[in-house]
């Protein structure tokens, strides 16, 4: 092989090198920088998805009181923890749900159950006088951890002279949340 065959073969492999690290099909490597449980996805898009799921707090056939009677220092609190696991790529909660069923023992107008999620409060959910039965409001959603969370519900008198006994059977909590899949 003289110079010049030397000169056109080593071109050619050049170029064929080249040319073939660039037609080469390219892998995707996405971080997910925030997942708890440390996801990598490698290879083809990622999309954002969404996803709800339904978690029981309490849920009792002989139901618990919740009460406040400020003129005799008697509180009663409910206090459950429960756990929150999403799917794998979590992203963020984007809304947060709950539900409480009772019995209306004793209230008056305006009285309101508190809501507290891991030591923060979450808002209160007014007690309807018509409808007995339940009463729906919203939790915020940075006070839900991914794992293990703490719910107090408590009462909140409108009249501190008049007491509040309320019967809960059950806490639902909704949570629809965000992840890559």
């Amino acid at each position: 092989m003289n110079r010049k065959e030397g000169i056109i073969v080593g071109l050619v492999l050049l170029v064929s090198f080249i040319s073939g690290a660039f037609a080469a099909p390219s892998i995707q490597n996405t971080f997910i920088t925030n997942d708890p449980l440390n996801v990598r996805i490698v290879g083809g898009t990622t999309s954002l998805r969404t996803r709800s799921v339904d978690i029981q707090v309490l849920g009792l056939q002989g139901g618990v009181y919740v009460q406040e009677f400020s003129s005799y220092s008697l509180h009663n609190v409910i206090r459950e923890a429960f756990s929150f696991v999403p799917e794998q790529g979590f992203v963020q909660v984007d809304s947060a749900l709950i539900t409480i069923t009772y019995t209306r023992i004793e209230d008056s107008p305006g009285d309101k159950f508190s809501v507290s999620l891991n030591g923060q409060g979450s808002g209160n959910v007014e007690i309807q006088r018509a409808n007995a039965n339940a009463v729906a409001g919203t939790v915020p959603t940075q006070n839900l951890h991914v794992g293990s969370n703490l719910m107090e519900i408590g009462a909140v008198q409108a009249n501190p002279s008049q007491g509040i006994q309320e019967l809960v059977f059950e806490v639902r909590l909704t949570v629809e949340y965000t992840f890559l899949a």
